[in-house]
């Protein structure tokens, strides 16, 4: 591989992994092609992208963004699980495959800029997502309003009810009387 390729990959992988809200290092040993490709379209369909790199260039490429501290989860196939925008979608769609596929290995992360450990990406795949935080939240905020508005429309309801009530025994005691 020239020289200027490898610069252009470094470039590329630098690029990729500065801009990622989550990053995932995953271990692909005895990985076949078709598993391979397997794991990125099932990653791509949660908006999470894998890409496999050598790794003297990976570590090129974290030393520049001053991830070096990853280099220790550098060896044998290697590759990069990231999601622009969720920084939780690497490691949920990591963890996910790696329990279907037992060859995957979780090796650490960078979250938000934060150096991970394996056990840091599984306990980061169980916490809820944007959309389900953000879902937990209005219902949150819905329940004392739902609460408050039936407290507020109970006397109305009651005296309606009362009324009913009294038109009812009205009603039966003509009939009785008649």
């Amino acid at each position: 591989m020239s020289k200027a390729v490898k610069k252009m990959m470094i470039e590329q992988v630098r690029g990729e992994l500065g801009t990622s809200a989550g990053t995932v290092v995953l271990g692909l040993t005895g990985l076949d092609v078709a598993e391979t490709m397997a794991l990125r379209k099932g990653c791509r369909e949660k908006q999470v992208k894998v890409r496999v790199v050598r790794n003297s260039l990976a570590k090129l490429a974290l030393k520049e963004l001053g991830l070096s501290n990853l280099d220790a989860h550098l060896s044998g196939p290697t590759a990069f699980a990231y999601a622009k925008t969720d920084a939780l979608a690497a490691p949920k769609a990591a963890v996910e495959w790696a329990k279907k596929n037992k060859k995957i290995q979780v090796r650490g992360g960078v979250i938000e800029g934060r150096v991970v450990g394996p056990q840091d990406v599984k306990n980061l795949s169980s916490v809820p997502g944007r959309p389900e935080q953000l879902s937990m939240l209005c219902g949150l905020i819905q329940s004392p309003l739902r609460g408050f508005a039936a407290l507020v429309a109970a006397p109305i309801t009651d005296f309606a009810r009362l009324v009913v009530a009294l038109k009812d025994s009205k009603g039966e005691g003509e009939k009785a009387g008649g």
